[in-house]
């Protein structure tokens, strides 16, 4: 634990043991990630991979559907309305799988609401204040009603 009004490290032999329950005796080591965990977290990344290769196929296959229909030959009279308009729905589809890959969604800081020492009973420095979700206030609110 770091004291951050000095600066100085606590050791654990400093800390209170009737703060903390005791440990239990011939405890199995969970830190060792099992075999069945390892096939399933195996499952996930190539799970994620293949989405990704499949997003880039559709992003691919679309834009080879816009050079597709613009290379089909010009219809006479009012054809040539149809064949443009597929055009331009495929640069659409094109365009829309196409944002999908560098779109991201950022939050301001405007979503985030400053917890006040009243708020907050366990760290009243100001020091250790903290930018929280405002969906997250409610909890603090209710336990002081």
């Amino acid at each position: 634990m770091r004291n951050t009004e000095s600066g100085t490290t606590a050791s654990a032999a400093s800390i209170d043991p009737s703060v903390y329950p005791p440990s239990p005796e011939n405890a199995p080591p969970l830190a060792a990630p099992t075999a069945s965990y390892r096939a399933r977290v195996f499952l996930v990344l190539l799970s994620l991979f293949l989405f990704l290769a499949l997003y880039v196929a559709m992003v691919i296959g679309s834009g080879y559907l816009v050079c597709w229909i613009w290379q089909l030959p010009n219809p006479r009279g009012k054809g040539i309305v149809l064949k443009f308009g597929a055009v331009f729905g495929a640069a659409m589809l094109f365009l829309f799988f196409l944002k999908g890959l560098f779109k991201s969604k950022s939050l301001g800081l405007e979503s985030y609401a400053r917890i006040s020492e009243r708020d907050e009973p366990i760290s009243p420095s100001p020091a250790r204040w903290s930018l929280t979700p405002t969906c997250m206030r409610w909890s603090s609110r209710v336990a002081t009603l």
